[in-house]
């Protein structure tokens, strides 16, 4: 239509969709529970609030590539069907781990927290996996350790999380 093939698309929705999908869910929660009683989806909860939305869609676009772009040239046909069902079954929990994840933060779980930093360990026991066998993933162990720490710490002892997630 406007020369715009579905990768851009795609770039569009993560970029200015998600994020303003969830600005608008915040914005109707802060409404809900004003600012001043501490509870509810504001202040830095709404980083973890983008981050929690699209999750799910960078870890499928993740496991999308991981499955075509894999070099499966030396391998023969039941190791091609074996990793690709393994990609597909480590990548289909992570991405279902991450969907169950918004659940739980707009529900305002108690469990959440405990819940967001579970995918992240999971994912980080994927990436150095990934970092064994080919060490020029390594250089995303540190960020998902330093992020998985920070906001880990912010989720479990920050008074606004304490207040938000009740139920």
């Amino acid at each position: 239509m406007f020369g715009l093939g579905y990768q851009e698309l795609l770039l569009f929705l993560i970029l200015i969709g998600i994020p303003a999908t969830t600005w608008v869910i915040a914005a109707r929660l802060s409404r809900k529970y004003p600012a001043g009683s501490g509870t509810g989806i504001g202040g830095w909860m709404i980083f973890v609030a983008i981050g929690v939305v699209i999750t799910p869609f960078i870890l499928g676009w993740q496991v999308w590539q991981a499955l075509l772009t894999n070099d499966w040239s030396g391998m023969n046909p039941a190791q091609i069907g074996v990793g690709g069902a393994t990609i597909g079954i480590i990548g289909a929990v992570m991405v279902g781990w991450g969907i169950y994840n918004v659940v739980l933060f707009f529900r305002r779980r108690q469990i959440f927290p405990w819940a967001w930093i579970g995918l992240n360990g999971l994912l980080l026991i994927v990436i150095i996996i990934g970092a064994i066998s080919d060490p020029k993933e390594a250089a995303g162990v540190g960020g998902v350790v330093f992020w998985t720490v920070v906001w880990g710490v912010y989720l479990l002892r920050s008074k606004r999380s304490k207040a938000t997630f009740v139920r």
